[in-house]
């Protein structure tokens, strides 16, 4: 692709430049490359747009999960093509849409999103606020039970108004978030106090799901692939006390059970989304979510029991007894 010679060379911060120093994640860049050229029909420059986007921090952490996601399929011998462009008789969306792919083995469609929820967003925050308060630390204490939409709006939404107010340093409260926002100089070591429920995480961002409900497809199957991993999701890598096992489960029981019976308008949650659809018609479209921690290989398979069609629940079975066989295989 010879991006050396197209890219400019700079610093690197940040997640980019944790990246850059973890051989375990450019091993996987480089397979999610091999795997999309050699196996699921992508060209080289396709693939270069999709490089581009790690390399930039505002597609970075979408675009990094994505990726993993496809190297995960390959290296666990899941069958998939990559890159699927669908009508709008295909999908919610009526102008039609891409979504990241099909699996072969089940005839299903998928897409994939990196699993940040609050805790990739927040710390997202935290360095956005940095950036403004030149040569001061930010740290956050409070809740992570929270909403993605609630960070965005009631954090991000008055982020400057913040700076302003810590240009000096000290602390400021977030109500809403119930967030103690400290600025201080640089320490060796900083503390910050977290608390996390997981049934109300996943209870404030049951709609999550639902943010790129214009990909869901009408009459196929269709599987929502939610990808994390260790360096920006510690707390759902560490599976302390099975917390990460009951977030899943219960995100998945609330998309499956709770939402398909809701009729709030899905346009609020994607506006690409066609008029007329509820949440309660997109969440039956959902025939099952995976959820891959890249760090460890570890996945959960959960199915929706009230998918329409029905008929995927069956396929959907045989899928998961290939990932069970696949765990009894040397790899």
């Amino acid at each position: 692709m010879n991006l050396v010679a197209s890219l400019s060379d700079e610093s690197l911060a940040g997640k980019l430049a944790s990246l850059a120093n973890t051989p375990a994640d450019l091993d996987r860049m480089a397979g999610a490359v091999h795997a999309l050229v050699c196996h699921a029909g992508l060209s080289l420059a396709h693939v270069e747009t999709d490089l581009r986007k790690v390399l930039a921090e505002r597609s970075f952490y979408g675009a990094y999960c994505e990726l993993g996601a496809y190297e995960w399929f390959d290296r666990h011998h899941v069958d998939f093509a990559a890159q699927i462009e669908l009508t709008g008789q295909d999908v919610l969306n009526p102008k039609g849409c891409i979504v990241d792919g099909r699996l072969n083995v089940i005839d299903a469609y998928f897409d994939v999103k990196g699993m940040g929820f609050q805790a990739y967003v927040a710390d997202l925050f935290r360095q956005r606020l940095e950036q403004l308060l030149q040569g001061l630390a930010v740290t956050i204490d409070g809740a992570m039970d929270i909403a993605v939409k609630d960070i965005e709006c009631y954090g991000f939404g008055q982020l400057r108004a913040l700076a302003q107010k810590l240009t000096g340093g000290g602390a400021e409260k977030i109500p809403q978030l119930s967030w103690t926002i400290r600025a201080e100089p640089p320490r060796d070591i900083t503390m910050s106090v977290h608390t996390n429920n997981p049934y109300r995480l996943a209870e404030e961002n049951r709609y999550f799901p639902f943010k790129t409900a214009t990909q869901f497809t009408r009459k196929r199957p269709f599987v929502l692939v939610f990808a994390y991993a260790a360096q920006f999701n510690h707390a759902l890598f560490l599976n302390f006390a099975s917390n990460t096992e009951i977030t899943l489960r219960s995100l998945a029981r609330r998309a499956f059970l709770q939402l398909t019976s809701d009729s709030t308008p899905a346009q609020r949650f994607d506006d690409q989304v066609a008029a007329g659809i509820l949440v309660a018609n997109a969440a039956r479209l959902i025939s099952g979510i995976l959820f891959i921690n890249l760090s460890n290989d570890d996945a959960w398979f959960f199915l929706n029991p009230r998918a329409t069609p029905r008929s995927f629940d069956s396929t959907c079975r045989r899928f998961y007894r290939f990932l069970q066989a696949y765990q009894t295989q040397p790899h």
